[in-house]
């Protein structure tokens, strides 16, 4: 038989569980569209996305993420294989 636990591990539970918070992002890319008004299917035809993707990314220190992605973006910009003009 199993019994539920006391109030005390409950709470010990729960702040256990508070240290570990992690934060989901999901993304998407692509038309979900698979049909025209009136039902007529238009998978594969022109003008319909090929690729449908969904992203996701757990994430346990929002402020590190962040930081990196702001350090990335930093290096990304001032790269001078990406100013405007330099790719032929």
């Amino acid at each position: 038989m199993v019994f539920p636990p006391r109030r005390a591990d409950t709470r010990t539970a729960y702040l256990a569980q508070e240290e570990h918070v992690t934060t989901r992002f999901v993304d998407e890319a692509g038309d979900t569209s698979l049909f025209a008004k009136g039902g007529a299917p238009i998978a594969g035809t022109t003008g319909c996305s090929r690729f449908f993707v969904i992203g996701k990314l757990e994430c346990r220190d929002v402020a590190a993420l962040a930081s990196d992605l702001d350090q990335l973006r930093m290096e990304v910009t001032t790269d001078p294989y990406f100013k405007r003009g330099a790719i032929t």
